[in-house]
């Protein structure tokens, strides 16, 4: 799988960047590892996340792209580890941001998914060859809802990230989506504590669990 062209994609709702996000982006940026683009001001998570994959599949001829939530700091390690193996979607754990509680898993806050995902998931049909992802119009064009949010039928609760990789799991057959959980990283979540891996920040966070 090649990871030649990258994008970068940082939402942000409230036109904000963490300093140590954008300290993160600038040595990936300056030796041209990838494209930045900033999703800015769309308070719906689930439209935002669907606008960055409209644009990032319509609108670019990158093969991958890269996704960090504002507030997520990161090594060129990091970069580098997700950008490894032929894998189709690399998922990295990070720190919630509350004390004692285990890793995000299953989160949108530094995941690698290659174009191939998107396309898979937008030519996926039943039996009865009725696509299995809804559509809607935006901004003159037709675009996928590719993150689902809400209950499903078996009383489970999806936010749009967990609700994305759902349906990646659900898909077979010849559109099997390669995953890989990278366990290498270690990021860390900001807010009013920079929330990580123990060994990272001592008697700050020892008690959040790492995920490895």
């Amino acid at each position: 799988m090649s990871h030649e062209k990258v994008l970068l994609i940082m939402p942000t709702i409230d036109h904000k960047l963490w300093v140590h996000n954008v300290s993160s982006m600038i040595p990936v940026i300056a030796g041209r590892f990838a494209i930045p683009y900033f999703h800015i001001g769309q308070s719906n998570v689930r439209l935002a996340r669907n606008e960055c994959a409209h644009y990032f599949l319509n609108h670019t001829d990158c093969d991958s792209s890269l996704w960090v939530d504002a507030d997520i700091e990161y090594t060129m390690q990091d970069f580098a580890y997700m950008m490894e193996g032929d894998e189709e979607l690399v998922i990295a754990p990070y720190a919630k941001k509350s004390l004692g509680q285990p890793p995000v898993d299953f989160g949108m806050g530094f995941v690698r998914i290659d174009r191939t995902v998107f396309e898979k998931l937008a030519a996926w049909t039943d039996d009865t060859g009725q696509e299995m992802l809804n559509r809607f119009r935006h901004e003159g064009e037709i675009a996928v809802d590719f993150f689902f949010d809400g209950a499903s039928q078996d009383m489970r609760w999806f936010s749009e990230d967990t609700g994305f990789f759902h349906w990646c799991s659900l898909i077979d057959g010849d559109l099997k989506i390669n995953v890989r959980r990278e366990l290498r990283t270690r990021l860390r979540h900001w807010g009013y504590l920079p929330y990580g891996y123990p060994e990272q920040i001592p008697n700050m966070v020892s008690v959040v669990e790492a995920a490895q």
